[in-house]
């Protein structure tokens, strides 16, 4: 057998020390080709699909480097344990979807706005 199965010795994370942070999340609509009926008086489709995302963005130069400083002293220490070592990074934010179903309220011929 040429494959090997990998196997996992050791496992470690660490957070990122931030001393504050700041939501600046921004939402912005798109004029999309009708779903259904056409402008001649008929109804767009009642749902809309948003798909959002995460975007890490450190607010100076100084806010930077402290963070690369401590994601190398992290690969510095537990990248000495094992050659064959794997590093990720990942945002974690509480309550976060990646995908959002809306639904369209009110307006003449269900041209409203939409409400999640």
């Amino acid at each position: 057998p040429w494959l090997a199965k990998k196997v996992v010795t050791h496992e470690a994370e660490s957070h990122y020390n931030a001393t504050s942070w700041d939501d600046r999340t921004t939402a912005s609509v798109w004029r999309r080709a009708p779903a259904g009926p056409s402008e001649d008086g008929d109804s767009p489709a009642p749902f809309g699909k948003i798909s959002l995302s995460k975007l890490l963005v450190l607010r100076d130069r100084a806010a930077r480097e402290d963070y690369f400083a401590q994601q190398a002293r992290f690969v510095t220490v537990e990248g000495r344990r094992d050659v064959h070592a794997e590093f990720g990074t990942e945002i974690d934010v509480d309550g976060f979807r990646p995908k959002v179903l809306a639904v369209r309220t009110g307006g003449a011929g269900g041209r409203g706005g939409f409400a999640s």
